[in-house]
């Protein structure tokens, strides 16, 4: 058992507002690369969810975007609870709201990630005790018997965080006893990671620089102090509109960034819609699994690495944050160990002395890449049952191993990390063949029972969305960014299916082998006739000649066609 270290430190915000603009942009959802328009899309917005921001100020509640609709003055922002801080609004938590349930101006510009969640407010002194105190009032039921699980905390205290710190423990111990996700910023400076980004069971959110294509280097990064791999993902920092600072209704301004407490709220809003999506489908709320599912549903951007000892890169962490890749995963459901589909999530009680196996029940051929996330918790507790004092320590941290076997039962990858409560295993298979994923406790830990979140996912080349099939909206996007030279740092979600930094034809090649739009896994390939009469490849120079067979006399009359820009899917300028 260990001590946690007193800190009743003032956080300081991690972020700057910048003066209030006029909203030049026109197009819609700025700054989603992390593709939350697209299960906004699916008809998911976080309705009947209760998420929570926890500032030094309130959330202003008649900024037209907090609106039920755009043609009332309903909010969807309660202020509940004063605990020392601003009397009034203010810019930051305004902004961090803005991000999680924005509706925006109603058209589809400014929205934020989940438009009809409820968002509580909080003002508090921004030191630990009132921080403490917000969080216990609003995580136990009211009168109506409701309650948050789910928040966004923009705050942090600019001191490198090992995990030892009271307030990290006490968000640690949110999770176990008040069953919420928390979403905190990594740090806005410095090779460490700011209290109380060094938590175990939250998670900590780094930033993207204003490409969405990179980390930040400006901003905080891992490991923490005691080696583990932090942040656990990234988010948009810089260039995002935000709702203005005054009380102008549609008063709109952009944030240069970066700031890693403008990408914490994104994380939270993908989270309500996760929860949106198991509450429709009465779905026992977990954030184990939540954080699971969202680490899982990351996408690796350049430079992504990690080892079988270290699960996350110690600046992506698991990479860029994916609305869309994340709530695919969790939709495909809880599967029990045993036979399982290629994607999927279990919440399982492990009794140490066992080895739970999870087989893919689909063979993945050569290209196919295996991803799968397991997290569970460090347990902490007060040693004076005091939730507000100083004086904790850990009471339970069990370290769990994941594998990857082929056929053979031959491991060929592992995630083993002796200190982190993740493990994450990205495989790319060389070989086709029949995998499974097996659970053990790592040696020298005691034979107790824990229970873990697991998520997984089988990404075909072609699948660009991640919804599981390979078809026409995949080759859309591939289309939108056909890089044959690599300009760009291109990356799967852009067509980029074999890795080389190109999107080419070698990857259209990839979609035609792999077509199959029924999601089924059992590929239909296309002949070249068939793909050139579905796209065009006048904006494509060059791509026809990764196509399989021998163009007939029709299939160039298509491509003629083609040049006269008569096809219905055209590439987008970038």
């Amino acid at each position: 058992m260990r001590s946690m270290k007193r800190c009743s430190c003032l956080l300081t915000i991690a972020f700057l507002a910048c003066p209030s603009m006029a909203h030049a942009l026109t197009h819609a959802r700025a700054a989603d690369n992390i593709a939350y328009g697209a299960v906004q899309a699916l008809g998911y917005d976080g309705v009947g969810v209760i998420t929570a921001v926890i500032d030094t100020a309130y959330v202003y509640q008649g900024h037209a975007t907090f609106y039920t609709a755009v043609d009332n003055t309903t909010s969807r922002v309660t202020k509940l609870g004063y605990y020392g801080g601003a009397m009034g609004w203010g810019g930051h938590p305004t902004a961090v709201g803005g991000i999680i349930g924005g509706l925006g101006l109603g058209d589809g510009t400014y929205m934020g990630i989940a438009p009809r969640a409820q968002i509580w407010s909080a003002s508090t002194s921004g030191k630990e005790p009132d921080i403490r105190q917000a969080y216990l009032d609003f995580s136990a039921p009211d009168s109506q018997g409701k309650s948050c699980q789910i928040y966004a905390m923009s705050l942090a205290a600019q001191q490198s965080d090992g995990g030892q710190y009271t307030l990290t423990a006490f968000v640690d111990w949110m999770a176990t006893n008040r069953n919420s996700l928390i979403a905190v910023p990594a740090g806005n400076s410095g090779s460490y990671i700011w209290v109380p980004g060094g938590n175990y069971n939250q998670i900590t959110v780094g930033g993207l620089d204003a490409s969405g294509l990179h980390y930040d280097s400006i901003l905080a990064h891992g490991p923490t102090s005691d080696g583990r791999s932090k942040p656990d993902i990234l988010a948009p920092s810089a260039s995002v509109w935000l709702p203005g600072l005054d009380a102008a209704p549609n008063d709109y301004y952009l944030n240069p960034g970066p700031y890693t407490s403008i990408a914490t709220p994104f994380v939270t809003g993908v989270a309500a819609l996760v929860r949106e999506y198991g509450d429709q489908h009465s779905w026992t709320w977990d954030p184990r699994v939540a954080k699971a599912v969202i680490l899982n549903g990351a996408t690796k951007l350049k430079g992504w690495t990690h080892t079988s000892t270290q699960p996350l890169d110690e600046y992506q962490g698991a990479g860029r944050l994916n609305a869309e890749w994340t709530v695919y995963n969790y939709a495909a459901g809880e599967q029990a160990p045993g036979a399982i589909a290629r994607r999927g999530w279990d919440l399982c009680t492990f009794k140490g002395n066992q080895t739970e196996t999870y087989t893919f029940s689909t063979t993945a051929k050569a290209g196919y890449i295996i991803s799968a996330t397991m997290d569970w918790w460090r347990w902490c507790s007060p040693t004076d049952d005091n939730l507000l004092g100083y004086n904790w320590q850990v009471t339970k941290f069990k370290n769990l191993d994941l594998y990857l076997y082929n056929s053979s039962n031959q491991i060929v990858a592992q995630s083993t990390s002796t200190v982190d409560s993740v493990e994450h295993i990205f495989f790319k298979v060389s070989a086709q063949d029949t995998y499974h994923l097996s659970v053990k406790m790592a040696s020298g830990h005691s034979y107790d029972c824990e229970i873990y979140a697991l998520a997984w996912n089988t990404l075909v080349p072609g699948d660009a969305n991640g919804d599981g099939k390979v078809d026409i909206s995949d080759i859309t996007m591939w289309q939108e960014h056909y890089d044959p030279t690599g300009l760009v740092d291109n990356i799967w979600t852009f067509g980029d299916w074999n890795g080389d930094g190109k999107v080419d034809g070698a990857d259209l090649a990839l979609w035609q082998a792999n077509y199959d739009p029924t999601g089924s896994g059992l590929a239909q390939p296309l002949t070249a006739a068939q793909v050139m009469a579905m796209i065009d490849l006048s904006a494509t120079p060059g791509a026809e000649a990764y196509l399989s067979g021998v163009p007939e006399p029709a299939t160039l009359g298509l491509l003629a066609l083609g040049s006269l820009g008569l096809r219905a899917l055209r590439r987008r300028r970038r």
